[in-house]
């Protein structure tokens, strides 16, 4: 295991906004002053539509993600989008092309992104969600290539475990429950929301899969009760998602069932996947009182739908 991933988990998936001032060339020339767009950090433009307003904005292209500042002599950010995927090529260099068209025709601009990441054409989308307010990634409309996602990337003979990172999590002041790294590479991460409504898990264990022993599905879901850490157990559900699998380029199952009993009952909404190697999890845990499924669903899907694997140190 890489020694940057001492860190807790609840600072492994945050997304750092910072501006290289050096790596851009300007699109356009210098008018002087004290004017941002001069100092060439921005990569390209275009106008976003939102609750019938127009908005020029100019695209600052990162490693991890694109941000969407206005097109204003002050540098005051409009939005951004996170990468679901770790581009193996420079971004600056991979990008092709960003257009803000209506692709759902709900009025509102959505986000395409074209790269080309070491000769591999990559497609990704965003849809406005109106209730959330943000970008919300639709792996059903992008393409990240004939190798979906970094698992057939990552090499079985690899020195490091690779590590199961996503966008940054919706909250805020969390909780470190556990934050354990172990000798063989493994870990284990557990953090909670300021409330203590609900619980993140992100670990990775080596693999004890044994086809002739027990089926992927049984074998997936004794590794998700492994996480709600009580005598009492209600299995809900165990399905495959045929997206994120696309994304990981390995099976993964949803697994969902409650923990506990009488006020200690949590619901579990786990994310398992096995690479033949290490079986990783990423799971919520959502206290009884918790109880706005659409809440519940937002927060899970939004961040399951951008997990992938990294290697990099």
């Amino acid at each position: 295991m890489m020694n940057l991933f001492k860190k807790c988990f609840a600072i492994l998936p945050a997304m750092v906004l910072c501006l290289s001032l050096t790596a851009c060339v300007n699109n356009e020339p210098d008018v002087g002053g004290t004017d941002w767009r001069t100092t060439g950090i921005w990569r390209s433009d275009g106008t976003i539509t939102r609750n019938g307003e127009d908005t020029d904005v100019l695209v600052c292209i990162h490693k991890a993600d694109a941000n969407f500042y206005y097109d204003t002599e002050e540098q005051v950010l409009f939005d951004s989008v996170d990468y679901p995927i770790t581009l193996e090529s420079d971004a600056w260099e991979a990008f092709q092309s960003i257009h803000f068209d209506d692709l759902n025709d709900d009025g509102n601009s959505d986000v395409t992104m074209n790269f080309n990441d070491g000769g591999t054409e990559i497609l990704m989308v965003w849809f406005w969600d109106t209730e959330n307010e943000r970008f919300m990634y639709q792996p059903d409309e992008s393409w990240l290539g004939e190798e979906e996602g970094l698992g057939d990337l990552i090499p079985d003979e690899a020195d490091t475990v690779p590590v199961l990172m996503g966008g940054a999590l919706p909250f805020t002041n969390m909780d470190t429950l556990q934050c354990e790294n172990y000798e063989d590479g493994t870990y284990y991460y557990a953090d909670m929301t300021e409330d203590g409504q609900i619980i993140v898990v992100n670990t990775v264990m080596q693999s004890n899969w044994v086809e002739d022993d027990q089926s992927l599905e049984e074998y997936f879901s004794d590794c998700a009760l492994t996480l709600g850490d009580a005598t009492t157990y209600d299995m809900l559900t165990i399905e495959e998602n045929e997206a994120y699998s696309e994304n990981m380029s390995y099976p993964v199952y949803i697994v969902t069932y409650t923990a506990g009993e009488n006020e200690d009952t949590r619901e579990w909404v786990v994310f398992v996947m096995d690479t033949d190697r290490y079986t990783y999890l990423y799971g919520f845990a959502f206290c009884a009182t918790f109880s706005a499924e659409d809440d519940k669903e937002f927060i899970y899907q939004d961040i399951f739908a951008g997990l992938h694997l990294s290697d990099e140190e």
